[in-house]
């Protein structure tokens, strides 16, 4: 039955096409661990969200992600949206090119390893964010972290943290500097920001730790605010960031809230997994967390 085989959904041109290259090593190891499983290659973008959906509805409850964290964003919007997330059990190859939610999960990086854990691991229920009509279950970024994923989609020659560090200095040579208003559950301010992170891992931007505390199972967003600053202080701060050893600085605030509002009077840069979402409303938007909505195998330490 379709409910107790393994659905995979590999993007064949993720981590630079990793994910293509290893797929025949992948059908040997199913084979000699005798799993039941059914692979099907995304030939698209959107099309992983569309074999999720499809795919819960015809009975498939276990799903592993071939990939990284774009094509899981994809993933979990397909199964979101099914009807029938609280039947999903999602697991993770990390062959993308940032892979910060497997990491924050604690799922290695060696993708033998992982695809072992299907076999042994445990399951860990976590939570989702939502904005607008869609969902996202690492991190959202407004500012200059939206700035950085879109210069990083077109550098083609690097992967991982070293892509994000040169998106990174690409974006901070348009000098960005981003006027809001936020209201959490229980507060109202205002500002003018470098960057905010709505974060529910510790990773994002392949490798940085803006949310260095975040959790992705204690139905909060952890929030990170980085006031506008010059140019010279934004890049001594870049490397604390990627240790998570930025908290303590004065132009840094570190909140928690299960919901966000912002306003805006000019339309602001988004993006979330990875991604750049088209929002219908840039200026003014909710983003709101879910709890205990997916649970994803993950190794016995990190429950």
């Amino acid at each position: 039955m379709s409910k107790d085989r393994w659905l995979f959904i590999v993007n064949p041109v993720a981590g630079r096409g990793r994910a293509a290259h290893e797929l025949p090593r992948i059908e040997h190891l199913l084979r000699s661990y005798k799993l039941p499983a059914k692979i099907l290659l995304t030939r698209n973008s959107g099309h992983a969200t569309a074999i999720a959906g499809e795919r819960m509805l015809q009975g498939f409850e276990k799903i592993c992600v071939v990939g990284g964290d774009g094509t899981l964003h994809e993933v979990v919007n397909g199964v979101m949206d099914s009807g029938r997330a609280r039947r999903a059990r999602l697991a993770i190859l990390p062959l993308g090119g940032g892979n910060d939610f497997a990491r924050g999960l604690g799922i290695p990086r060696d993708w033998p390893q992982a695809l072992n854990l299907i076999l042994q691991g445990d399951v860990r229920t976590v939570d989702v964010g939502r904005i607008e009509d869609t969902w996202f279950i690492n991190a959202l970024g407004i500012g200059l972290d939206a700035r950085v994923a879109w210069h990083a989609q077109r550098i083609a020659r690097l992967n991982g943290l070293p892509r994000y560090l040169a998106a990174a200095l690409k974006a901070l040579a348009e000098r960005p500097r981003f006027a809001f208003d936020v209201k959490l559950d229980d507060q109202l301010f205002r500002g003018r920001f470098l960057l905010a992170t709505v974060g529910m891992s510790r990773y994002c931007g392949g490798g940085f730790q803006l949310t260095p505390d975040a959790r992705p199972d204690d139905g909060l967003f952890d929030l990170c605010f980085v006031d506008a600053m010059p140019l010279l202080k934004t890049l001594f701060l870049l490397p604390l960031a990627i240790r998570g050893r930025h908290t303590g600085r004065k132009e840094v605030r570190i909140m928690r809230s299960a919901r966000v509002e912002v306003r805006s009077r000019q339309p602001l840069p988004v993006y979330m997994d990875g991604e750049i979402p088209r929002l219908r409303n840039a200026c003014h938007f909710s983003i709101k967390l879910y709890a205990a909505q997916l649970a994803f195998i993950a190794p016995p330490e990190a429950v």
